[in-house]
């Protein structure tokens, strides 16, 4: 579960970063191996966002037959949507 965070410790915790600064010390990947492996990092978010993307599809296609099945039975689908 994501954590919520206060407006106070939000600004707490971005003084301490902004006092930190921790992207001027990354490095990154700096072996042939290191890079290989990052490099797929990407294929991971995507998988995730395409298969988020899917169930959504799917979540929309069965609402809108839903709405068709109420529409056919004359309901007022309009009262539904607001």
């Amino acid at each position: 579960m994501a954590r919520h965070w206060t407006i106070e410790e939000r600004a707490r915790q971005s003084e301490i970063i902004g006092n930190w600064k921790p992207w001027q010390h990354s490095t990154g990947a700096k072996t042939p191996e290191g890079k290989a492996i990052i490099s797929q990092n990407v294929k991971r978010g995507q998988a995730k966002r395409l298969a988020a993307i899917e169930q959504t599809r799917l979540e929309i296609e069965a609402l809108q037959a839903k709405v068709r099945k109420l529409r056919t039975r004359g309901a007022d689908v309009s009262e539904l949507l607001t």
